[in-house]
């Protein structure tokens, strides 16, 4: 998935401010997650990118209200760690992998397999962040989603350790 080099602050307001709205007036259900989620949850390394997890039914009424910063299509990615619909934007520098929640598929470094990602947009964590209300996903997904990462293993870990520990704060 693409990365940007550097992410400052105002770069992931500018592109929050710009996305969120899009999404929420367009009644398209959504979360949150990767490495800004786990930012979202206490992780402070520096944000990559901005993951959002859609349905892939939402891509057609999406893309004209987005179309103007896509710098890739609408695709099946597929490479040795991922298998699934997606679409790159660059918003004043800032990138967005747009991730649709059909047949969307992790390698799982663990078993080898290829195991189902889980997009469940109605079990989330609401979070303000960003002078917005942000749908994140599901602490125990993402925990189980970074686990099964093996490139860049050392900071998928650090982030399932930062998730681990936020939910040791806010057991109930």
């Amino acid at each position: 998935m693409a990365k940007t080099s550097t992410s400052s602050k105002s770069k992931i307001q500018d592109a929050l401010d710009w996305i969120i709205p899009i999404l929420k007036n367009q009644g398209i259900k959504f979360h949150i997650t990767g490495g800004f989620a786990a930012h979202l949850y206490g992780a402070t390394r520096e944000i990559n990118d901005i993951d959002i997890d859609i349905p892939f039914e939402a891509f057609p009424i999406l893309m004209p209200s987005i179309q103007k910063h896509v710098i890739q299509d609408l695709i099946r990615y597929k490479d040795s760690h991922w298998d699934m619909f997606l679409v790159t934007l660059d918003y004043q520098g800032q990138i967005i992998d747009l991730s649709g929640d059909r047949e969307a598929f992790i390698f799982n470094h663990l078993t080898q397999t290829r195991d189902p990602l889980k997009m469940n947009f109605d079990s989330v964590i609401l979070m303000n962040a960003y002078n917005h209300l942000l749908p994140v996903q599901n602490p125990h997904d993402l925990i189980e989603y970074k686990e099964k990462i093996v490139y860049e293993e050392a900071k998928h870990k650090e982030d399932a350790s930062v998730v681990k520990q936020y939910l040791k704060r806010n057991q109930s």
